[in-house]
């Protein structure tokens, strides 16, 4: 079985994280061997940084730093411990994963989200890349380039990759750290209910940005993953949001990266479709 080359040595986070899924799921079926997957991994965890961040992509000699991408690789791991239960290979990626969500910790706002970290590619030290939705510039939310220029989406995935390092550091013995971040999950799950609500046409929905009247798929997506709403609730907000011209639409290789993970906490499937507004469910 060939696999692509990006994946062979590393390459891009989010694209990696479902060939990985690929790749340990037949290892598991057919011959035991998740070899391509670990070293998929453990190329990222050499790539990380001072800050705490990973490379998006790695081995490379070039720095492409999206704060966004290192949660992914946070999710690697844990899809690897789901499918396999290595315990030796979380704990060899647990320090850099400390160092990924000590980055986020650092850098939270007085609201207690993540704060302004970058922008559009080119223009800041960070490239806050979330997906090739259309009217995004590069991939970015608008809302970065408004009010205090923080991005919900990084929030809602500090979040995310916090709940699942948890169940990582518990998995590995570690029950300090997974109740450390368990705590750290609440607050920020508080702060985004308190700061990122707001209505759209009738609906509650979470914004792009704090106190920003800008919404798309993608968050309300990650409402539901990370369980800051409940699920009726959160078919609701998927259901005012899909389909909807008027607001920003998943690209294929976010809904492919999401759809497994959404599907199960949301308790309904939707089959991907491509249309003048792009991929969606």
């Amino acid at each position: 079985m060939s696999m692509p080359q990006n994946f062979l040595r590393g390459g891009n986070c989010p694209d990696a994280a479902p060939k990985l899924i690929f790749n340990i799921a037949m290892a598991d079926a057919i011959s035991a061997d998740d070899r391509l997957a670990r070293q998929a991994m453990e190329a990222f965890r050499r790539s990380q940084r001072p800050d705490g961040l990973i490379n998006a992509d790695a081995p490379t000699v070039k720095s492409n730093v999206i704060p966004a991408f290192s949660i992914y690789y946070l999710l690697m791991v844990h899809d690897h411990m789901m499918y396999l239960g290595d315990k030796a290979l979380v704990k060899r990626h647990l320090p850099a994963i400390d160092g990924i969500l000590g980055f986020f910790d650092r850098n939270l706002s007085e609201q207690g989200l993540v704060g302004k970290s970058g922008g559009p590619i080119m223009r800041h030290r960070y490239w806050s890349f979330i997906d090739w939705a259309g009217v995004w510039d590069s991939g970015v939310p608008a809302a970065t380039g408004k009010g205090s220029g923080s991005v919900t989406m990084e929030s809602l995935l500090y979040l995310y990759g916090l709940q699942k390092a948890a169940e990582l550091a518990e998995f590995a013995g570690r029950t300090d750290t997974a109740a450390e971040y368990r705590q750290r999950a609440g607050a920020l799950s508080d702060a985004i209910r308190t700061h990122c609500f707001g209505q759209y046409q009738g609906t509650t929905l979470v914004q792009d940005g704090p106190g920003i009247e800008e919404y798309s798929v993608h968050c309300q997506v990650f409402a539901v993953l990370t369980g800051i709403v409940e699920p009726a609730e959160g078919k609701q907000m998927l259901e005012a949001v899909v389909w909807n011209p008027e607001v920003p639409q998943a690209s294929v290789a976010f809904i492919f990266t999401c759809s497994a993970r959404w599907n199960a906490a949301a308790g309904t499937k939707r089959q991907m479709t491509w249309g003048k507004y792009g991929a969606r469910w």
